[in-house]
């Protein structure tokens, strides 16, 4: 599995600065691991998160629509949701009917993008410093 070391501020920054490398870390299919090294694409992503979150324009009253939408755009290019939620209902997928998983895909992908994007929002400027990777098994 793949170690990321961060430094940063706070316990609260850490929280959330973890909560930015969970909904990263999950690897998408259409990534080649041999493009670019798994620290390199994590690193990618992150970068584009935080540039949403620093946006002046995004920061402003009535702006939070706009910049959850630049969040999940760079998440949704990012995660397989229908590999995740097919492996979070593990030996039941297989007894869904194709409408069943479609619904269960998009309500597992609102519930990540939901949970994790209000904690990736409390960013406050920490800076994410990469520390190492391991891949075992086609993961990082």
């Amino acid at each position: 599995m793949n170690q990321l070391i961060i430094y940063h501020k706070t316990l609260h920054s850490k929280f959330v600065l973890l909560s930015i490398i969970f909904c990263l870390a999950v690897p998408a299919p259409s990534q080649s691991a041999s493009a670019t090294e798994p620290t390199d694409q994590m690193k990618q992503t992150i970068d584009a998160v935080i540039k949403v979150l620093e946006n002046k324009e995004l920061k402003k009253p009535r702006k939070d629509a706009e910049r959850r939408s630049g969040i999940e755009k760079i998440v949704d290019g990012r995660f397989d949701f229908r590999k995740m939620a097919r492996s979070a209902l593990a030996i039941y997928w297989a007894k869904r009917t194709p409408a069943e998983k479609k619904e269960f895909v998009s309500l597992f992908a609102d519930l990540i993008k939901d949970t994790y994007i209000k904690k990736i929002e409390m960013y406050s400027g920490e800076k994410v410093l990469y520390a190492g990777e391991s891949v075992n098994n086609g993961y990082a």
